[in-house]
């Protein structure tokens, strides 16, 4: 819980860093200020395609899966940056900004899925080996919260409070 949080106050400044989780059990952060008071495995900051913009205050919070980091922002692209040093491995732009947090779905080896939504009603599923769009499907409304994953089955919630399930292989309703 206390990584999460140090997590969190890092992508407050517009870093990504990762942290082992020996060692962190216990400590409380009191304060953020310029300085960073720990020392983090690796930290990274995207440039192009700015991960974090503050007028709406809103950010993706980062998902793991295997030895990959995955996130989006209000600059429109989705990330994957590998955990060991943060380098990218390749990026995918969708058609509005990036508010939700990602889902997975494993698949045979090689064949995992990763699922979020945009600011423009979009809900995507990606290829996590390399950002390949599979299917795309209309929303109509902004989707901010996290999918939830149910067997074959992604819940989806969009900001007009309306619940939707998808075939997490075709995106169909």
């Amino acid at each position: 819980m206390v990584t999460r949080k140090i997590v969190h106050c890092l992508l407050a400044v517009g870093f990504f860093a990762f942290f082992p989780e020996s060692g962190w059990a216990g400590k409380v952060v009191h304060r953020v200020s310029h300085k960073i008071p720990y020392h983090p495995q690796w930290v990274t900051v995207i440039k192009k395609g700015k991960i974090f913009k503050y007028k709406r205050k809103e950010y993706s919070s980062p998902g793991v899966y295997g030895d990959t980091i995955f996130s989006g922002g209000d600059g429109g692209y989705f990330y994957a940056m590998k955990k060991k040093n943060g380098h990218k491995l390749w990026r995918f732009h969708a058609d509005g900004s990036i508010n939700s947090a990602p889902a997975f779905l494993e698949g045979k080896p090689g064949s995992g899925k990763v699922y979020f939504g945009d600011d423009k009603g979009i809900f995507y599923c990606l290829a996590v080996k390399d950002g390949q769009e599979i299917w795309r499907t209309e929303l109509g409304s902004e989707v901010v919260t996290r999918p939830a994953i149910w067997r074959d089955v992604v819940l989806a919630v969009s900001l007009e409070g309306r619940v939707v399930a998808f075939s997490a292989n075709e995106g169909k309703p």
